[in-house]
């Protein structure tokens, strides 16, 4: 599943489904005007207790929810110093052994 909503969805977007199907989030994120950071936390948060994986979108620096900091100066990304967002610093520390 995609979850780009807040925690008021998450009982149907994966709760719910995840006790008779297996589930994956293939993608999350803060998303403009859909979903936080905070969300993004409780999401992980859940998706742990309940034995979820989860992925998040996108190592990219120019397709939000972006995991990297638009270093390339408009450019392909090549060579580019690839450090993380904010949300990508979130999601390396959650998933840091």
């Amino acid at each position: 599943t995609h979850v780009y909503d807040g925690q008021a969805d998450f009982a149907d977007r994966f709760e719910t489904p995840s006790q008779t199907l297996p589930v994956i989030i293939g993608e999350f994120g803060p998303a403009s005007g859909y979903m936080t950071e905070a969300d993004c936390t409780a999401l992980m948060d859940s998706a742990d207790t309940l034995q979820i994986p989860y992925l998040a979108w996108t190592f990219h620096q120019r397709c939000p929810p972006n995991l990297l900091v638009e270093n390339s100066g408009g450019g392909c990304g090549v060579d580019m110093d690839l450090a993380p967002t904010s949300w990508g610093q979130l999601l390396m520390n959650r998933l840091a052994p």
